[in-house]
């Protein structure tokens, strides 16, 4: 048996010899779990019950890493622009040394040619000893130093050209700006809905995620707000990334991402609140980072 979602109403399938009367005498003498099917459904997978005006996990992870992937295209933009004059700067340095030093050697080679063919004979050998010596030491050196800077001047003009392709981008990223923060203004208002409404919830009935993190709510005052906008934004930091308990694990070094991010956020601010009592919170890590 089961009844409708728009008004107060039994349904009830017969099979068999039961009547519709039957069912009904049975279905009066039971115990029912009175919930709607979507929630025993979710009862039943271990799935979280989803809530009015909240979204669910992996919508939150997708908002979270959208914006951070849209940020993170502007800031690298504005780095790469910022940055851009010295690098180039550099790399048209070791391009000029590296060509002053191939224009360098290979006239020296020649020279070392030249003197071994003038002198490297049996009626000059002797008297120009010295050259011919230094000549031969230019013929087995130079061809590597010439190598060396042909490498280096290889160097040079790539990272010219990845720069150049670099600035372009960047350069076409900035000039989509606006788009890009409406974009961001976007994800935020679907954020902070999610953010309202997952505070209050926190405020009303505290979760153990919540409470074994920062302790219980303190009395009305300044500290029980502060403690709402960090249980908030814990709560939805824990359902993006399905973290049961606490922050999660710390990023490892160099990890830069929506996780990293989010999880930065409310240890700055878990930091800030005062000092939950021992026996109603979990340990709370120093923000750090590990290998």
């Amino acid at each position: 048996m089961t009844r409708g979602t728009g008004m107060n109403e039994a349904f009830m399938v017969t099979s068999g010899e039961q009547t519709a009367v039957d069912v009904f005498a049975q279905s009066m003498a039971t115990d029912w779990i009175d919930l709607p099917a979507h929630a025993r459904r979710a009862e039943l997978r271990d799935e979280k019950p989803h809530r009015p005006g909240l979204l669910d996990g992996g919508q939150l992870r997708v908002l979270l890493e959208q914006r951070f992937d849209v940020a993170s295209t502007i800031e690298h933009s504005e780095n790469t622009l910022q940055r851009m004059p010295a690098a180039c700067q550099q790399a048209e340095r070791a391009k000029t040394a590296a060509e002053k030093t191939i224009t360098e050697k290979t006239a020296a080679y020649r020279i070392a040619e030249d003197v071994l063919a003038n002198y490297d004979r049996p009626l000059h050998r002797r008297k120009h000893a010295t050259e011919i010596a230094e000549a031969r030491f230019d013929i087995e050196r130079l061809p590597a130093v010439v190598k060396t800077a042909n490498n280096e001047l290889g160097v040079a003009v790539s990272t010219l050209e990845r720069l150049r392709v670099a600035e372009a981008q960047a350069k076409a990223n900035l000039h989509q700006r606006s788009d890009f923060e409406t974009k961001i203004d976007a994800i935020d208002e679907r954020l902070d809905h999610d953010l309202r409404v997952r505070t209050r919830i926190t405020r009303l009935e505290p979760p153990d995620a919540i409470v074994n993190t920062i302790g219980d709510r303190p009395a009305p005052g300044p500290a029980a707000r502060q403690w709402d906008a960090a249980a908030g934004r814990l709560a939805q930091h824990q359902a993006a990334f399905d973290i049961s308990d606490g922050l999660g694990r710390r990023p490892r070094v160099l990890d830069r991402n929506a996780y990293s991010e989010s999880r930065a956020e409310i240890a700055d601010l878990l930091s800030a609140l005062p000092q939950p009592a021992p026996a109603r919170r979990m340990q709370i890590e120093v923000p750090g980072i590990e290998l």
